[in-house]
C-alpha cells in the first residue's frame, strides 16, 4: 500500500495530471460561458433558471447513485437502499451546506447577468478572503503576514477589475454586494462540507453526496412552490429549453465531480495554475465568442489575483495548518 509508493516531486506531472487539469479548467470555463451564451438579446434568461438548477441537482444525484452501486457491484439494491436510509442521522447534517449551495447556485446565474464571465471569474476569488477571515475568527488560526499581504493584493486585483479610469464603479454597488455574498457562500459551504466529508469515514463519499444533493433538490422544490407552482408542470419547467440549456444541465452536473477528482489527485502547484487558467481561458474565449474586450485593467487584475493565490498557498510554516481555501463543489 501507501508505504511502498514513492512520493513524486512537486513539479513532476504525469499524463493523468495534465488530463485532470485540462478537464477541470475546461469544464468550469465551459459551464460559465454556456450560462452566458444562454441569455437572450435583452440579457435575460428565456428559461426558468431555478428549474435548470433543480434538474442539474437531480442529474448529480443520479450520478452519485449510479457511481455508488456500480463501485459496490451491488446485487441486492433494496438492502443497500435500506442501509443508506438508516444513515439519515448523519445525512441530515448535509442540509446546512445544501442550503448554502442553493443560494450560491442562484447567485451564480444572477451574477452572470450583471458581470461578464471574465469579471465574474476574477471577483469570485474573493472566497479566498472569506476563507482567511473564517479560519482567523472561527478556528482561531493565525494567517500570518504573508497571507494578509496576499489578501490585500487580492482586493487590489478585484478593485482594478471593477473601477474605471475615473475611479467610478463599472457596475452598481448592489451587484457587487451579490458577488461578495456568493463568494462568502462559497467559503462557508466549502469549509462546512469539507468538515462533514472528513467525519464518519466508513460512509461512502457517494452516499454523503446523495444526501447533499437530495436536500438541494428539496430546497429547490420549496423555492419552486413559493416562487412559481406552475413549474411543477413539465411543459412549463422545460419552457424555451434549447440544446444549449440541456447542455448546461449536463455540464453543470459534472463540475462538482471534476472538482472532487482535482482536489483528491493533484498537487498544490496545479491547483494554483487552475485558478489562473480559468481566468485566462475565460478571458480569451469571451473575447472570441462575445467580443468582450481584454483591457489592460482586466489583464492586470488577473495577474494580481494569480499572485495573491500563489502567496496565500505558499505562506510560511506558522500558518501551515490552514487548509487551502476550498473549491466550490458545484451544486448547480
Amino acid at each position: 500500500p501507501h508505504s511502498n509508493r514513492k512520493k513524486r516531486p512537486m513539479l513532476s506531472f504525469e499524463a493523468q495530471d495534465i488530463v485532470l487539469f485540462g478537464c477541470h479548467v475546461g469544464v468550469w470555463t465551459l459551464w460559465t460561458l454556456m450560462i452566458r451564451a444562454s441569455r437572450d438579446i435583452a440579457g435575460n434568461y428565456p428559461y426558468h433558471f431555478v428549474g435548470t438548477i433543480l434538474l442539474t441537482e437531480v442529474a448529480k444525484f443520479c450520478l452519485s447513485f449510479s457511481f455508488h452501486f456500480f463501485s459496490l457491484q451491488c446485487v441486492n439494491v433494496q438492502n443497500e437502499l435500506a442501509k443508506i436510509v438508516q444513515q439519515w442521522r448523519i445525512g441530515i447534517y448535509y442540509a446546512i451546506p445544501a442550503l448554502i449551495y442553493a443560494l450560491y447556485n442562484a447567485l451564480f446565474y444572477f451574477n452572470l447577468i450583471h458581470f461578464d464571465p471574465v469579471s465574474y471569474r476574477v471577483l469570485i476569488n474573493l472566497r479566498i478572503l472569506w476563507s482567511g477571515i473564517l479560519f482567523q475568527l472561527v478556528f482561531q488560526k493565525k494567517l500570518g503576514l504573508q497571507r494578509w499581504i496576499a489578501l490585500f493584493i487580492l482586493l487590489l486585483g478585484c478593485a482594478l477589475n471593477q473601477v474605471g479610469p475615473d475611479f467610478s464603479l463599472n457596475v452598481s454597488p448592489r451587484f457587487l454586494a451579490t458577488i461578495v455574498v456568493q463568494s462568502l457562500m462559497s467559503s462557508l459551504g466549502g469549509v462546512y462540507n469539507e468538515f462533514l466529508l472528513k467525519q464518519n469515514a466508513e460512509i461512502s463519499l457517494n452516499v454523503k453526496n446523495m444526501y447533499l444533493y437530495g436536500f438541494s433538490i428539496l430546497f429547490y422544490l420549496i423555492v419552486m412552490l413559493a416562487y412559481n407552482p406552475d413549474l411543477f408542470q413539465i411543459n412549463v419547467l422545460l419552457e424555451n429549453y434549447t440544446p444549449l440549456v440541456y447542455g448546461l444541465v449536463l455540464v453543470g452536473s459534472f463540475c462538482g465531480f471534476s472538482t472532487a477528482l482535482f482536489l483528491r489527485h493533484l498537487n498544490i502547484i496545479l491547483k494554483e495554475y487552475a485558478h489562473s487558467g480559468e481566468m485566462l481561458l475565460t478571458a480569451f474565449l469571451s473575447y472570441y465568442l462575445f467580443d468582450t474586450p481584454i483591457s489592460l485593467s482586466v489583464l492586470g487584475s488577473i495577474v494580481l489575483v494569480s499572485i495573491s493565490i500563489y502567496l496565500y498557498n505558499h505562506a510560511p510554516a506558522q500558518a501551515e495548518n490552514l487548509p487551502v481555501p476550498p473549491q466550490v463543489v458545484v451544486k448547480s
